[in-house]
C-alpha cells in the first residue's frame, strides 16, 4: 500500500540531484531508533510530513539488523538485511566518509521532510548521486520491513466435479487432465497442483488457499484447472486411470 508513497520520496531526491540542488551537509538531528540498539547504527533515515503525513524511522546496524518504527503509532518491525543488501551497504561503508542529509518540507516537492545519517568508515566524500542512492536503498529496506506479514491461511482440497483426459501424441506420450469443480466462496482460490503415479493409476491433487478471518462473498465460484502429466518412462499399451481429488476418469494407450 505504501510502495508508491515511499518511491515518491526517492523521486524527490532524484529531482534534487537532477536539478543540481545542493543537499545540506550540516549535521542533522539523528532519527529516533530503539534505545537498546541505537548506539551502533550505521544508517538512519527519518521521513516526516508529505501529503499523507508520514512519520517513519529506519535504523540499520553494523551486523545487518534493521528496525522500522513509526512515531505516529506504537508500531515497530525488525528484520535482517538480505545478503545482497548487506554487501551493497558494506561497499558504501568501506568507501565513503560519514555524512548527513537533511531536506526540509519547504525544499521537497510534496512537503516531505527527509533526514539521512550515514556512518561510513572510508575517506571518500559521497557525491550527490551516491547520497540519493543510499537514501533510496534505506527507503526500500523500510518498505520491506513495513510490509504486513502474510495473513494466515487455510489450505484445503478442491471440490472436483468432473475430470476430462486427453492423450497427446508425442515421444511420451503426455496426458492432459482437465478438472472442473467449484470453490466455496469469493476468497478461496486454487493453490497448487501435483501428481504421482502408482501402477496404472495417476493420482492428481488440487489444493485451495483461503485467507483466515476474511469477510467473503458467499457465492459458489466454478473453476477449471489443467494438469499436464508427463511420465518419465513411456506408457505401455493398456488402460489407465486418473483420479483427481477422488474423481476418476479413464484413458487408454494403444
Amino acid at each position: 500500500m505504501k510502495r508508491v508513497q515511499f518511491l515518491s520520496v526517492v523521486a524527490i531526491l532524484g529531482m534534487l540531484v537532477a536539478s543540481c540542488v545542493s543537499l545540506p551537509a550540516a549535521p542533522a538531528q539523528p532519527p529516533a531508533v530503539p534505545e537498546a540498539t541505537s548506539g551502533d547504527a550505521v544508517l538512519s533515515l527519518h521521513l516526516e510530513g508529505g501529503l499523507v503525513g508520514f512519520c517513519d524511522d529506519l535504523s540499520i546496524w553494523g551486523d545487518g539488523r534493521a528496525a522500522a518504527t513509526s512515531c505516529k503509532a506504537a508500531v515497530s518491525s525488525e528484520g535482517q538485511l538480505t545478503a545482497e543488501e548487506a554487501a551493497q551497504l558494506e561497499s558504501w561503508l568501506e568507501a565513503l566518509a560519514p555524512f548527513t542529509v537533511s531536506v526540509s518540507e519547504r525544499e521537497a516537492a510534496d512537503g516531505m521532510s527527509i533526514e539521512l545519517a550515514f556512518s561510513g568508515r572510508g575517506g571518500q566524500t559521497a557525491s550527490e548521486n551516491e547520497k540519493a542512492d543510499i537514501a533510496g536503498f534505506a527507503q526500500q529496506v523500510l518498505l520491506r520491513l513495513r510490509k504486513p506479514p502474510a495473513a494466515p491461511a487455510e489450505i484445503g482440497i478442491a471440490v472436483v466435479e468432473s475430470v476430462e483426459v486427453q492423450v497427446l501424441d508425442g515421444a511420451g506420450p503426455s496426458v492432459l487432465v482437465i478438472a472442473r469443480g467449484s470453490l466455496p466462496d469469493g476468497c478461496t482460490s486454487i493453490d497448487e497442483t501435483s501428481w504421482r503415479q502408482e501402477g496404472d493409476t495417476f493420482y492428481v491433487t488440487i489444493t485451495t488457499y483461503r485467507p483466515q478471518d476474511m469477510m467473503c462473498t458467499q457465492v459458489i465460484v466454478p473453476f477449471e484447472e489443467t494438469v499436464m502429466i508427463e511420465p518419465e518412462a513411456a506408457l505401455a499399451a493398456g488402460a489407465y486411470t486418473v483420479s483427481v481429488n477422488g474423481v476418476s476418469a479413464q484413458f487408454e494407450i494403444k
